[in-house]
């Protein structure tokens, strides 16, 4: 019985294939919600939504034609759009500033002579800044005399005195913020020579094939991140991101800064390169840490990114990092 009615569906296959030939109209097959198989030379508007293969005149597929999407993944893609836009806008500013290292400096000994030489020159504006208090203090001790002199005597003080004594404290403190002002700068170019000098060395070991040019397959459009509103937040969840891109990806870390997590890209089929961005908050927005995935520009590659098990990596980025706070 079941052959009787495979055989009956063939036939009735084939009158209509050849009924397409004649007529040389494409024949679209398709399959609803409820599983039932169309076939139509004509896709009516309300069954658009469902994904569909065209037909050559022998019943072949010739094409796959996407389902259409809906609102919410059309949103989505257009999120992930804007998200990849400002990852590759930092990476790219990394990336210069890596040529901008390595074209000014040789080694990490040129690396710390410059940084010794910033620290001069703030460590003499700050012996001058220092003189120029001691001047001032002893201006002061001047005037505060003056003052007390009138007042022993019964006078009163002058408003012009008054007046420039209020003006030698106020330079006084303006004075000793610059003084504290040139150390805040001292340790932040510490800091800054430290991250250079350990990038530098990054740098020296990176594969000279680093630049090849691959592509992030997901089509899905899954938008993993995780916000974090301070700096005390950030910096935690920054280092659980490390860990699970670490724990995630085939290909090991190739660039880690305080703005990007990025494992070197994929060299075979298998490999699957993880890069994490930091993306600054404008205004009330708060900070956000964008995981996106990248695989070897082939299809087996292609398949890898768009495979279940990579999208569950994607999806549980945020509730790893979240669970960690």
């Amino acid at each position: 019985m079941c052959f009787k009615k495979q055989t009956l569906f063939s036939l009735a296959f084939l009158l209509l294939a050849q009924s397409y030939s004649a007529e040389a109209k494409q024949l679209y097959r398709w399959t609803d919600d409820k599983g039932k198989v169309h076939y139509s030379d004509v896709i009516p508007p309300k069954e658009s939504k469902y994904g569909r293969s065209r037909l050559s005149e022998k019943g072949i597929t010739v094409e796959e034609i996407s389902a259409a999407k809906t609102k919410q993944q059309l949103d989505q893609e257009k999120r992930l759009a804007v998200l990849r836009a400002e990852k590759q806008k930092i990476i790219a500013e990394q990336l210069a500033n890596d040529r901008v290292l390595l074209r000014t400096f040789r080694n990490t000994d040129e690396i710390q002579m410059t940084l010794e030489g910033k620290e001069q020159t703030l460590n003499l504006l700050s012996r001058l800044t220092q003189d120029n208090i001691k001047r001032l203090k002893e201006q002061l001790s001047q005037q505060q005399k003056r003052a007390a002199g009138m007042e022993r005597n019964g006078l009163n003080v002058p408003k012009k005195l008054l007046t420039e004594i209020n003006a030698t404290h106020r330079q006084i403190r303006e004075n000793e913020n610059k003084i504290a002002a040139h150390e805040i700068e001292k340790a932040r170019l510490r800091g800054k020579f430290e991250r250079d000098k350990a990038r530098f060395l990054a740098l020296q070991k990176q594969f000279k094939n680093s630049s090849k040019k691959t592509t992030s397959v997901d089509p899905q459009a899954i938008v993993s991140i995780v916000e974090c509103k301070n700096g005390h937040a950030c910096n935690k969840a920054w280092l659980w991101a490390k860990r699970y891109i670490n724990q995630h990806a085939t290909t090991p870390l190739q660039i880690e800064t305080d703005t990007i997590l990025m494992t070197q890209k994929p060299v075979i089929d298998q490999d699957l390169s993880l890069t994490v961005t930091l993306i600054r908050g404008r205004q009330e927005q708060a900070t956000q840490l964008f995981l996106d995935a990248e695989c070897k520009p082939s299809r087996i590659g292609q398949e890898l990114c768009g495979s279940p098990k990579v999208q569950k990596i994607l999806s549980g980025f945020s509730s790893f990092v979240n669970s960690k706070k």
